[in-house]
């Protein structure tokens, strides 16, 4: 006998009840599809399914798929915790190794990072920055920015700190755009102009100092100042 469910019960059904993944994307998972079910993975992992997600990330990544080797490297280092996905750090490196040889960049940063903070392994800013510099991709730019910017595990480089910086901006990091604007409202050779220009460009990603600094550099500079600083902010 069927059995009938209210209107209502549906309504108090939680949310991720009714999601449920591509049922393309779910057939050519199951038929052994390795880019499909590191997708599938992508999708359990965006819907707060980290269990779901290592299962069919592990499929892909034992078929030697180097964007689950990558993700798998992630979930395993722990950050899939919240999802009741175990950590396990020497199975993470292991993953982010294999990821590494086949040219996942974002694999070297994953490692530099950790040993930016310490997970994992202990922290150690000469690793780090060894590894950001190994790293193409545009965090690895900016992490490595910083560390030549305050001497994070080798000599200061302010010069090397700028490069880094606009570098990482143009890849799509826009807080890199606020360190810029460290840079030339603190240095030695202080400019205004510049430091407004870096600070209107990385106004999404500023906090309350960058917004302060802000509004003191626009008290600062005369009107043609600002409107040129303006018109520069928005070029490419």
């Amino acid at each position: 006998m069927l059995q009938t469910v209210s209107l209502l019960t549906l309504l108090c059904l939680p949310a991720f009840a009714a999601k449920f993944p591509p049922e393309k994307l779910l057939q050519m998972a199951n038929s052994g599809d390795a880019q499909a079910q590191d997708k599938l993975g992508m999708w359990y992992d965006d819907n707060g399914n980290g269990k779901a997600a290592v299962q069919w990330y592990r499929k892909a990544a034992a078929q030697g798929y180097s964007g689950a080797l990558h993700h798998m490297g992630v979930m395993l280092e722990g950050g899939a915790e919240a999802s009741g996905v175990e950590p396990d750090c020497l199975a993470s490196r292991d993953y982010y190794q294999k990821a590494i040889e086949k040219g996942i960049s974002a694999s070297t940063f994953r490692v530099g990072y950790q040993y930016y903070r310490g997970i994992c392994v202990s922290q150690s800013y000469t690793q780090a920055r060894d590894w950001f510099e190994k790293s193409e991709t545009a965090m690895g730019l900016f992490y490595n920015g910083l560390m030549n910017e305050h001497g994070q595990g080798g000599p200061v480089n302010l010069a090397s700190a700028e490069r880094l910086y606009e570098q990482a901006f143009r890849g799509g990091v826009i807080r890199a755009a606020n360190q810029l604007g460290h840079l030339y409202y603190d240095g030695s050779t202080r400019d205004a102009v510049k430091a407004y220009i870096w600070y209107l460009r990385g106004a999404k990603a500023a906090d309350k100092q960058d917004r302060m600094r802000l509004v003191s550099l626009r008290r600062e500079l005369s009107v043609d100042e600002r409107r040129r600083a303006e018109r520069e902010a928005k070029s490419p």
